[in-house]
């Protein structure tokens, strides 16, 4: 077992010396003196924990589970450069709370935010864990998950249930509504707060067409924002508005005009 911590250690040094670029098992086995075998099992393992990320074409790199346990940041921030001038926008025409927000194996992490006139998340350092049923940008980042990969969400989160979001009876019902979820450019979310009510809006992020998280939006009224009212609609507007810019963003990497 102490063998196993030790070079576990050691695979995560090998991706932090790497890192952002990610490297193939053979880079690392080579790295590290691991046998291939040794590596995925270890590497499976750390990527159940967020430590490490698969990516595509089989390449490896440190995960945001890294990140949110130094407190460092820095998680995707070639994205996140791209990301903050718009994010910064929406802040400021909307004077709300403004987020981006991933899933890493089973938990919601937000990787940046920028906080309005109503202090909601009261923290000093990203990424930041966030349970995944009770917000509207963990309802679009289960909407676009794999099947396989939403069954490990239950599997550690259970279904979901109420205050949080509604009372599931099965898997079935919640891919029912993640479905309708996946339709729509934009969610919302409501959720009980002392003298008033959090509501969060959200919408999809892509990166050169993939899925990549969610852009996020909250708010604090003392009562609810009713459905198609001017407030809502200016909220939304302006969440879609960033939401595109950031996509093209990720695609082209322009800037902001």
């Amino acid at each position: 077992m102490i063998q196993a911590v030790h070079k576990a250690v050691h695979l995560l040094e090998a991706l932090a010396q790497f890192y952002p670029e990610c490297v193939t098992l053979g880079q690392l086995s080579e790295k590290t003196g691991i046998s291939k075998s040794t590596c995925v099992h270890l590497l499976n393992t750390l990527i159940d924990d967020s430590l490490v990320e698969r990516k595509a074409h089989a390449k490896y790199c440190l995960g945001i589970g890294c990140f949110y346990l130094t407190r460092s940041g820095g998680f995707e921030a070639d994205k996140l450069s791209i990301c903050r001038p718009v994010l910064k926008w929406l802040r400021d025409k909307t004077e709300e709370t403004v987020l981006v927000s991933v899933l890493s194996g089973s938990d919601m992490y937000t990787i940046d935010y920028l906080e309005g006139k109503h202090s909601i998340l009261n923290q000093e350092y990203t990424p930041m864990k966030d349970y995944i049923y009770s917000n509207s940008s963990g309802r679009i980042l289960l909407a676009n998950l794999q099947p396989e990969f939403l069954q490990r969400v239950i599997e550690v989160h259970g279904l979901p249930r109420f205050p949080q979001w509604h009372d599931f009876e099965n898997k079935v019902e919640l891919e029912k509504a993640l479905k309708k979820i996946k339709k729509e450019p934009w969610i919302t979310a409501y959720n009980t707060a002392e003298n008033g009510y959090y509501i969060g809006y959200s919408a999809p992020l892509y990166d050169k067409g993939t899925f990549f998280g969610a852009l996020g939006l909250a708010t604090f009224r003392k009562e609810l924002i009713s459905h198609a009212s001017t407030q809502e609609r200016s909220l939304t507007n302006h969440l879609i508005r960033a939401a595109k810019e950031m996509n093209r963003r990720l695609r082209f990497g322009s800037n902001y005009t």
